[in-house]
């Protein structure tokens, strides 16, 4: 399992960097589907946009290169598309101490949610749609977040906080040992089944 442990000295760096959806692919008989990716897009990129404006060089992200990210959203794109790597995508994350998640397809707890908190990040995420075993909960784990100002006033906090940020660093290394760590997942996966 990736992880590590909290680094309490860390400078404040904000990291957001994020995929969007094409519209175009959805079936012409889905627009439900179509307004679906619309939203998570809009939301993804006026986070960009704010973080760039607001944390300058201490941000670094922005949306990985595409047809339709070059066509619709070429001010929000990353500056190096070889940042999107898994490798050098990771290296970012560990030099990051506060990270950004948010809501994907179907409202899903995004994947890089767990990336961050197996890695001890500070986090600031969408409200959370779905639930996840234990006790992860906001403010402890993250800081929720419901447009880009707000997103951008949450970072804010965790960059003036350090004492916030290095609890919710402390708080995610220990959640990620108690219930990411293999043994615990296949005893919540055993005792789910059990319990249906």
């Amino acid at each position: 399992m990736m992880r590590s442990r909290p680094e309490p000295g860390m400078e404040p760096q904000v990291l957001f960097m994020v995929g969007l959806w094409d519209p175009g692919i959805v079936p012409l008989d889905r627009p439900d589907k179509a307004a679906e990716f619309e939203a998570i897009n809009e939301m993804r990129v006026a986070c960009v946009r704010r973080l760039r404006k607001t944390f300058g060089g201490r941000f670094t992200g922005g949306v990985m290169h595409s047809d339709f990210a070059r066509r619709r959203y070429p001010d929000a794109l990353l500056d190096d598309p070889r940042g999107a790597a898994k490798r050098a995508y990771i290296a970012r994350v560990r030099r990051s101490a506060i990270c950004i998640a948010t809501t994907g397809l179907h409202g899903s707890n995004g994947w890089k949610l767990a990336e961050y908190v197996a890695l001890s990040r500070a986090i600031v995420s969408e409200p959370l749609r779905y639930s996840v075993p234990g006790d992860f909960s906001a403010p402890a784990n993250y800081l929720p977040f419901r447009s880009a100002d707000e997103c951008a006033s949450q970072v804010q906090r965790l960059m003036d906080d350090a004492a916030l940020r290095v609890e919710q660093m402390h708080e995610n290394y220990r959640y990620a040992e108690r219930y990411m760590r293999p043994p615990a997942l296949a005893r919540y996966v055993l005792d789910t089944a059990v319990a249906a």
